[in-house]
C-alpha cells in the first residue's frame, strides 16, 4: 500500500511533466509561428527578388534592343552617307580626269589641280570613316602577299618627299641592309599607316627635315626562326606635342589641337585607324614628342621573307586594253553623268559598249543579246543591281549560259562586297571609279574559268497533267 508521501510526490511529478509539456508545446508553437513568419518573409523576399531580376532583365533586354536599333541606324546612316557622297564624287573626279585630257590654259590647269586635290581630300575623309567602321565591326581583312620592300618604301615616300621639298623641308629615307629585299605582308595597309605618318609630318613641319627609317629589330625569344620584326620610324622637326596631347593622339575623333582656331584640318581618325591597323598586324604604334622639338612615330610589325616566286605571283599586271578589245560590254548605270564618264573612259579600249539605266533593262538586254561582261550598279530605279544579278543567274541556269558581272557601286560599307558576291557577282569595284582598279578587276574576272552549269534533267521538270474529264 502506497504511502501518502509517495502519492504526493507522484502527483507533483505528474504536474511538473504536465507543465513541462505545456511549456514545450508553447515553445514549439512559438517556434512554428516564427518559422512560418520567416518562411513567409523568405517567400516575399524571393518573390521581390524574382520581380527585380525580371525587371532588370527586361531593362537590359530593352537597352540591348535600343543599342541594336542605334547600331543599325548608325550603319544605315553611314551606308547612305557613303553612297550619296561617293556617287557625285565619282562624277566630279571622273569629269576632272576627262577635262585634264583636253587643251587647257595654265590657269585652267591650276584650277583643275585644286579641284582634284580637294576631291581627293574628301575621298580620304570618307575612306577614313569607312575604314574605322570596318575595324569597329571586326570586318577588316588583311592580305599576306609578297612584295619588294625597297620598291614599296620608295613608292610611298617619294610623293611626300616632293611635297616636303615644295615647303623647303628635306626628307631622308634609310633602309637597314639587314632587312630582306622582299617580304610577305599587306603592302596596302602598311602603306596606309606610313602615308598617314608622312602626311602628318609634312603638314606639321615648317622647316628642317623628316627622316624615315626602316630597320630590322631584334627578335623576341619566343619568335619563330623565320619571323622578322620590321621597325619603321618617322622623325620630324615640326611642332611637337606635350604629354597630354600624346596621351590622346591615338583616340578616335581626337585632334592634337582641338581649338576653334586650329590651323590644320582632318577628322581625327587617321592615327586611330593606324594604331588599329598595326595592332591587327600584331604590331605596336607609339610616339615620342616634345613641344617645339618635333615628333617621332614608331611602329613595328612581324613579317616573313618572301621568295621571288611569291613576288612573281602577286606582282600587278601591266595596265593595257588588250582584254577590253572586242569585249561585248553592258553597263547598268542610272546616273547620266556616270554614264558619260564610263563611256569616255572606255571608248578608246575597243570594247562594244551598251548603256542601260536600270536592272530590269539589264535583264532584258541579256535575254536579247550575247554579253561578255556586265558592269552593274547596285542602287538603281525599277530593279536594283542585286535583284537583277539574281534574276540573270536564275535565267542563265535554265539556258546553260553564264555572263560575268562586276559590281561598280558607291556602296562601300563593311559587308557590301560580300553581299555583291553572294548575289552572284564575280567582282567588286567601288566609286569614285579608278580605271586602274577596274582594269585589274576585269582582267582577273575574265581570267577565271566559267563555272560549269548543270542543265535541269528531265526528272527535275515538273510536268502538269490534265485530269480526265468528269463523266
Amino acid at each position: 500500500m502506497s504511502e501518502p508521501g509517495d502519492i504526493e510526490r507522484l502527483r507533483k511529478r505528474i504536474e511538473r511533466e504536465k507543465l513541462a509539456r505545456q511549456t514545450a508545446e508553447q515553445l514549439l508553437e512559438e517556434r512554428s509561428l516564427e518559422l512560418y513568419h520567416s518562411n513567409e518573409a523568405l517567400k516575399k523576399s524571393a518573390s521581390q527578388l524574382q520581380n527585380e531580376v525580371e525587371r532588370q532583365t527586361m531593362q537590359l533586354r530593352q537597352a540591348l534592343d535600343q543599342a541594336g536599333v542605334a547600331t543599325r541606324a548608325k550603319d544605315e546612316f553611314l551606308a547612305n552617307l557613303s553612297h550619296e557622297v561617293r556617287t557625285p564624287l565619282n562624277a566630279l573626279m571622273g569629269l576632272i580626269t576627262l577635262l585634264k585630257k583636253t587643251s587647257l590654259s595654265e590657269e585652267q590647269s591650276s584650277y583643275l589641280q585644286l579641284m582634284h586635290s580637294s576631291s581627293a581630300s574628301l575621298l580620304e575623309i570618307l575612306n577614313d570613316v569607312l575604314d574605322f567602321s570596318k575595324i569597329e565591326a571586326g570586318k577588316l581583312v588583311l592580305e599576306n602577299v609578297g612584295f619588294s620592300l625597297m620598291q614599296w618604301a620608295e613608292d610611298t615616300v617619294i610623293p611626300h618627299a616632293l611635297q616636303a621639298s615644295a615647303k623647303g623641308v628635306k626628307m631622308h629615307l634609310d633602309i637597314d641592309p639587314a632587312l630582306p629585299p622582299d617580304i610577305m605582308g599587306d603592302p596596302g595597309r602598311l602603306r596606309q599607316v606610313l602615308v598617314n605618318l608622312l602626311s602628318n609630318a609634312v603638314k606639321f613641319t615648317k622647316s628642317g627635315s623628316i627622316h624615315v627609317k626602316l630597320m630590322r629589330l631584334a627578335g623576341r625569344s619566343n619568335d619563330p626562326p623565320d619571323l622578322i620584326q620590321l621597325g619603321v620610324k618617322v622623325r620630324d622637326t615640326g611642332l611637337g606635342m606635350n604629354s597630354e596631347q600624346q596621351e590622346h593622339i591615338f583616340d578616335a575623333f581626337t585632334q592634337a589641337d582641338s581649338s576653334t582656331t586650329r590651323r590644320y584640318g582632318g577628322t581625327g581618325l587617321g592615327l586611330a585607324i593606324c594604331k588599329r591597323l598595326v595592332q591587327a598586324m600584331n604590331g605596336k604604334l607609339s610616339v615620342v614628342s616634345a613641344p617645339g622639338q618635333g615628333s617621332e612615330f614608331r611602329f613595328y610589325v612581324p613579317v616573313r621573307e618572301a621568295s621571288r616566286s611569291d613576288i612573281a605571283m602577286t606582282a600587278p599586271m601591266a595596265l593595257d586594253a588588250s582584254h577590253w578589245r572586242g569585249l561585248r560590254l553592258l553597263v547598268a548605270e542610272d546616273q547620266p553623268i556616270n554614264q558619260l564618264l564610263i563611256r569616255k573612259l572606255l571608248e578608246s579600249t575597243g570594247c562594244h559598249m551598251t548603256l542601260v539605266s536600270d536592272g530590269l533593262q539589264a535583264v532584258q538586254h541579256c535575254e536579247r543579246e550575247a554579253i561578255d561582261l556586265i558592269l552593274m550598279d547596285v542602287q538603281m530605279p525599277v530593279m536594283d543591281g542585286m535583284t537583277a544579278t539574281a534574276e540573270i543567274r536564275k535565267r542563265e541556269k535554265q539556258l546553260g549560259k553564264y555572263t560575268r558581272i562586276i559590281a561598280l557601286t558607291a556602296h562601300a560599307m563593311p559587308g557590301d562586297q560580300e553581299r555583291c558576291l553572294a548575289a552572284g557577282m564575280n567582282g567588286y569595284v567601288t566609286k569614285p571609279l579608278s580605271i586602274e582598279a577596274l582594269n585589274t578587276c576585269v582582267r582577273q574576272v575574265l581570267s577565271e574559268p566559267v563555272p560549269q552549269l548543270q542543265l535541269l534533267s528531265d526528272s527535275e521538270f515538273q510536268v502538269s497533267r490534265l485530269a480526265p474529264p468528269a463523266l
